[in-house]
């Protein structure tokens, strides 16, 4: 047994909403804001806390309503190719379980300014999870507007991001939807309710049909190609660098900066190496959705939170 569960009223499940986005941007804050539960397990700091699915439900208008947390992209612990392999069994999960999406939230922080490569490529993988045909049931969520000195960069930030189709723009044309959290539970029910009122019907996402196709493996999906591409670019950056501090120091002793820096390379060179060897592994057996499916339902009717129950189906 994984867990064992209390008795409580059923509720027939009727909405199921899941939230993305890079590590920190405040997912496992929108879901406690949201349902009102103080026992969401929240980081604030850069490290990851939520390893795996987090699931909680709640009562919105007579109805209930299930918060999904997915693992952030940027894990300081966790390789973008094996989150993906956790959504990717939730995804597979789900959908035998009959509980389709609703509905998803993209988190998105304003602290973060600069436009990064590493955020471009994450936006690609998102995209590719969705894929265009569940843009319309997407909202693009900003967060941590009060630690901003002044909105207008947060303004900003929102307006850039919009305006190029690298970034949100593409997702925008395609029906998705801005929405502005002040981290109130009144905002946070608005972005639900959004959601729920803008909903027609589920549909499936890329990701969860691609990997029906393709005995799940995840670097058979469009979202695994970006992310084994993007493992392939960084490797021949690194090299690229290494190179270049060989040339530099060739003929005369390496100083101990140098030296490090060649070390620091190398150590990312490996863990590259190995994070394009689990994505090249990854994959889902029936035996691990058919498990989750079954948990993620218990869950999802009970109306629990589910973070460590769900991990013993993941293992």
């Amino acid at each position: 047994m994984c867990g064992l569960f209390s008795k409580k009223e059923k509720v027939e499940p009727k909405y199921l909403i899941a939230l993305i986005g890079m590590t920190g941007a405040g997912k496992s804050t929108f879901i406690s804001k949201a349902s009102g539960r103080k026992d969401i397990q929240i980081s604030n700091s850069s490290s990851s806390c939520t390893k795996d699915i987090q699931a909680v439900s709640f009562k919105y208008k007579g109805s209930q309503v299930t918060l999904i947390d997915t693992p952030g992209f940027d894990d300081t612990n966790r390789s973008d190719a094996e989150i993906l392999q956790t959504i990717a069994l939730f995804l597979s999960g789900s959908a035998e379980a009959g509980l389709p999406l609703t509905g998803v939230i993209f988190l998105q922080s304003v602290l973060t300014i600069r436009m990064q490569g590493s955020e471009k490529t994450r936006i690609r993988l998102i995209e590719k999870i969705l894929g265009e045909d569940a843009f319309p049931n997407l909202v693009l969520a900003t967060t941590q507007w009060s630690h901003l000195k002044n909105p207008k960069e947060g303004d900003a930030l929102v307006e850039e991001r919009s305006s190029q189709d690298d970034f949100w723009g593409y997702m925008i044309k395609h029906g998705a939807r801005l929405a502005k959290h002040d981290n109130t539970k009144s905002s946070a029910l608005k972005i639900v309710g959004s959601i729920i009122d803008n909903h027609k019907e589920p549909v499936p996402l890329q990701m969860q049909k691609e990997l029906a196709m393709n005995d799940f493996k995840v670097i058979l999906t469009s979202a695994g190609k970006i992310a084994d591409a993007a493992l392939g670019e960084s490797a021949t950056e690194f090299e690229k660098r290494l190179q270049q501090l060989k040339r530099t120091t060739s003929g005369h002793a390496v100083n101990a900066v140098d030296q490090d820096e060649v070390d620091d390379i190398q150590e990312n060179l490996k863990e590259t190496a190995a994070a394009k060897e689990k994505l090249r592994n990854a994959r889902v057996t029936p035996e691990q959705v058919h498990d989750w499916a079954k948990t993620f339902a218990q869950v999802v009717e009970i109306g629990l939170t589910a973070a460590k129950v769900i991990a013993c189906a993941v293992c």
